[in-house]
């Protein structure tokens, strides 16, 4: 059978081609489009004069995200748009590390465990690095009984629960321990209310979730604070190790007092199988938001009344096969991902801000959603630029938008019998709105008072 050469069927064929390109394009993997890039220039911030006097120059969060088919390339300062500082007894400030992380897209089981070591182990979507619990030191340097950085440093914790390494010239690596409190606020945790937010990666590539996931595992049965399955041991002399091994007397830990709690050294915790909901990585296999289908993953551990649990993002050992991070080279061929719409904090309730396509010169039909508010309430749109780095309040609802600066109130609105509300905003065919960043919020009547939305950050491409 002969077939002709048909052009109008290759114009056809190619521009399905493109067309499912550009969808696949459009549906990156989680660990590319989950980073928290600078849209909008924000700057590094500091209730301290002197700390602030370095960060405020410093461009916040992560600079660019680059990807190939094999691994995630994240640059970034190391100094989040959260405030930080100060660090009582830390003289060390935070300063712009240029860094860049990789993260492999392909993670994998590890036959052999490796245990997670002193420096970053893993990175938070704000680009800042996780550590483990250790603070580097040990009882008379033996390498026995080793210092929980959590009761040791964390009097040097800043309200976000992080602080800088040492460093040279005062640019220390601003780093996490535990729980990175700010960065739960900033991805809009809900405490129970939802499954937590996705937060970080392993350098295992394995996600990093906040405290809270589904009951089952296969994503059903609610949601419930994820416990830890490490406890106190039940001692009051250090003298054998957590799995029961004897030690020499020359090895001995000393013995548990107030000087030395229980709890000082990593060592004091035992694993026990099952008592809670995670491994002794500090995870499980589970359905998340983010992977329907199931993923391993780890989540930080904090007890009821949020404090943090041992061992606080990843346990002792890597449950995966952690890749080299230092020195790490952006290699040629990577492209480039652009994010546009980024979800900042969350209001009050579940009321929910959000884009409706992507804001592309020009786009005829985007709009701006407002979903779950109040029936038939009246709601604000407030558009502006500069997002504050730590939310101030608005009847008593944190408000993200820096309404010091030039601001639009788009006008009173009604939201519909759903609680929902379309806002048309075209954008028009002027390259001079290509590269600019608009920060938006919303307030609506709920009840006898107001509440407000999450904030939400586009950049015009």
């Amino acid at each position: 059978m002969n077939t002709r050469y048909n052009p109008r069927s290759v114009l056809i064929a190619a521009s399905i081609a493109l067309a499912l390109c550009a969808s696949l394009s459009a549906q990156l993997s989680t660990e590319v489009t989950s980073w928290r890039t600078n849209l909008n220039g924000a700057k590094g911030s500091s209730i301290n004069r002197t700390i602030n006097a370095v960060v405020s120059g410093v461009s916040a969060d992560v600079q660019s995200v680059q990807y190939n088919t094999t691994d995630v390339y994240v640059r970034c300062t190391t100094v989040p748009s959260h405030n930080v500082g100060p660090f009582p007894g830390n003289p060390n400030t935070p300063g712009n590390t240029n860094s860049i992380f990789r993260i492999t897209r392909s993670p994998r089981k590890a036959t052999r465990n490796t245990r997670t070591g002193l420096g970053p182990i893993g990175v938070f979507v704000n680009g800042v690095p996780a550590f483990n619990a250790l603070d580097g030191r040990s009882y008379f340097n033996q390498g026995t009984w080793n210092q929980n950085a959590y009761v040791t440093e964390g009097r040097t914790f800043d309200a976000a629960l992080g602080h800088p390494a040492p460093g040279r010239g005062g640019a220390g690596l601003y780093h996490y321990h535990n729980m990175p409190l700010a960065v739960l606020i900033q991805e809009a945790e809900t405490w129970g209310k939802g499954h937590s937010p996705l937060i970080g990666f392993s350098f295992d590539g394995f996600p990093i979730y906040g405290p809270y996931g589904f009951v089952n595992t296969n994503g059903t049965g609610g949601v419930r604070r994820m416990r830890t399955s490490y406890r106190k041991r039940s001692i009051t002399v250090r003298q054998k190790l957590p799995n029961g091994t004897p030690l020499p007397s020359n090895r001995y830990g000393p013995v548990v007092s107030t000087r030395y709690p229980l709890g000082y050294f990593v060592e004091d915790f035992e694993y026990v199988n099952t008592m809670g909901d995670l491994d002794q990585f500090n995870g499980r296999f589970t359905v998340t938001p983010e992977y329907p289908g199931g993923i391993y993953a780890y989540f930080v551990t904090v007890d009821a009344s949020k404090t943090p649990e041992y061992p606080f993002i990843v346990g002792p050992q890597y449950y995966g096969v952690p890749i080299n991070n230092r020195g790490v080279s952006i290699p040629g061929g990577v492209t480039t991902y652009v994010e546009q719409v980024q979800h900042t904090g969350a209001g009050c309730s579940g009321l929910f801000l959000d884009a409706s396509g992507l804001p592309k010169v020009p786009n005829s039909s985007f709009a701006i959603t407002l979903a779950d508010g109040q029936a038939n309430a009246n709601a604000l749109f407030i558009i502006g630029s500069g997002l504050l780095p730590t939310p101030t309040t608005l009847f008593g609802c944190p408000i993200y938008l820096n309404l010091a600066s030039p601001f639009t109130t788009v006008g009173l609105v009604t939201l519909n019998s759903s609680g929902g509300y379309s806002l048309a905003l075209p954008i028009p065919n002027n390259s001079a709105l290509i590269g600019l960043s608009v920060d938006m919020q919303s307030a609506a009547a709920a009840g006898t008072g107001t509440t407000t939305s999450n904030a939400l950050t586009l950049l015009l491409k």
